[in-house]
């Protein structure tokens, strides 16, 4: 068997019943739900359990589930974004396939497994996090690894490994960080001029003489279908995906591969959402300095000292407190941020009127953020038909 006919083999599988996911997903964000308001009361996952029995009951139909909250909670953190969903979709795979034995590979030796597996896994870059397997055969096997540079799974059958992307839908795909200049022009990032030719036409095709995305910073920006499908286009082939895994509307488990899954023809995808985002999440240095100069007179800022600048606080968009998480910044003119520690005066809402004083050298700039959202057009009775004479 060679690789295509593995894939045809895993497709046939899927296919072959509706396969609902173990946890709908309500239940998935349950668990996240709970587990984000409470990792930091717990350090065993045992005490969690008694806590939150009704949680538990759902964790128990997934395997790796355990394993993973056991994890967080060891380190203080909450759970890794779109795990829960990773480890429901797999199981449900495996569960299908009658794969029964599950290994966590951070409390089992390598050597501990079926050498079929042993090998492949010490001959892989990447670190894994757990298998699911049939003890008495090793044809087909998967591998969780769950970090960016591996991807989210190995399927492997016969031999022939099978690169798996799992995403709950909708879902924000090929998401980069860009610049802009002072005149509001669009500027792409090293990483996107090279890899990224989607982000690179959608900056094209905005940056025309009236475009000048400081004025909008109020509002995202629609990217239109055909410039979205290629950046989806750009994130699979950076990926070298050979699967897509999802669960569709009535969340039963569905795989496509990214050929199909890009064909507009087919219409498999919604790209409804699709934006550049003004105000991103991410800071940097001041790359728009003149920018930050004008944006200092907007907000009516006097130079108190050598770069030293004074702002009163007005509670707004303009120039005001900004919370993200449990860092406090202070922000004006929309994108430029001040950390509170590098603040003299009251930045927070309490502090409205007031002034505040900081130097210009402390000053981050958020970057603008492009990315398409994707969500399944089709049920798995439609994607069905897709692969039925292939």
């Amino acid at each position: 068997m060679n690789k295509a006919e593995a894939i045809k083999f895993l497709i046939d599988e899927v296919y072959s019943k509706d396969l609902y996911a173990v946890l709908t997903k309500r239940e998935i964000k349950t668990i996240e739900k709970c587990h984000k308001e409470n990792f930091k009361q717990f350090e065993e996952y045992s005490d969690f359990k008694r806590a939150f029995p009704d949680v538990d009951e759902l964790v128990g139909k997934i395997k790796a589930g355990k394993s993973e909250i056991d994890k967080q909670l060891e380190i203080n953190k909450d759970l890794q974004s779109g795990m829960i969903n990773e480890c429901c979709n797999l199981q449900t795979l495996a569960n299908h396939l009658k794969l029964n034995c599950f290994i966590d590979l951070d409390t089992t030796p390598v050597n501990k497994l079926p050498k079929e597996i042993k090998a492949m896994l010490i001959a892989s870059p990447q670190s894994a996090r757990y298998v699911y397997y049939k003890k008495t055969n090793q044809d087909i096997y998967i591998v969780q690894y769950g970090n960016p540079d591996a991807g989210d799974a190995v399927i492997v059958v016969k031999g022939n490994q099978i690169r798996v992307e799992i995403k709950d839908l909708p879902a924000r795909t090929g998401e980069k960080d860009i610049f802009f200049d002072d005149n509001g022009k669009l500027v792409p990032s090293e990483d996107v001029r090279v890899n990224c030719k989607g982000i690179t036409a959608v900056i094209e095709h905005f940056n025309n003489d009236d475009f000048n995305i400081t004025k909008i910073f109020s509002h995202n920006i629609p990217i239109p279908p055909e410039l979205s499908i290629m950046i989806v286009e750009d994130y699979f082939n950076l990926t070298e995906v050979d699967l897509f895994m999802t669960t569709d509307k009535d969340n039963k488990l569905v795989v496509i591969k990214p050929e199909d899954l890009l064909d507009v023809n087919k219409n498999v995808l919604s790209l409804a959402g699709s934006e550049i985002r003004p105000k991103g999440k991410n800071k940097t240095k001041v790359y728009t300095p003149k920018f930050l100069l004008e944006s200092l007179k907007v907000c009516s800022a006097e130079e108190i000292a050598p770069r030293v600048f004074r702002i009163i606080n007005r509670g707004d968009d303009i120039s005001g407190p900004i919370t993200r998480k449990s860092n406090d910044w202070f922000g004006f003119n929309h994108v430029f941020r001040i950390e509170n520690k590098y603040i003299n005066g009251n930045p927070g809402l309490d502090g409205v009127g007031t002034p505040v004083d900081f130097c210009i050298d402390d000053v981050k700039e958020l970057k603008p953020t492009v990315c398409a959202h994707i969500n399944l057009n089709l049920s798995k009775n439609e994607l069905k038909q897709i692969y039925k004479n292939k």
